[in-house]
């Protein structure tokens, strides 16, 4: 299930691309929205115990505020 949700913050990635990025669902102005982790790395193991999400980034940056593919982890269950 893939869920469509907005940035809390901008996100850059290089043109062309399109990369997970691992997240947080939080409560924002009565809705939800999706928080990017810091630390993307792929040996920062912290972030991956805090995700609750995975979110694509591009194949531009993306905004604050814009509207992302966002995918709960808790659905993979």
């Amino acid at each position: 299930m893939t869920l469509s949700l907005p940035l809390t913050a901008d996100a850059s990635v290089k043109p062309g691309r399109i990369e997970w990025r691992r997240a947080r669902l939080i409560r924002q102005n009565q809705t939800v929205a999706v928080e990017l982790l810091k630390d993307q790395g792929s040996a920062m193991l912290r972030t991956v115990s805090e995700a609750d999400a995975l979110v694509a980034i591009g194949p531009e940056s993306a905004r604050a505020g814009n509207v992302v593919a966002t995918i709960p982890l808790a659905v993979l269950d």
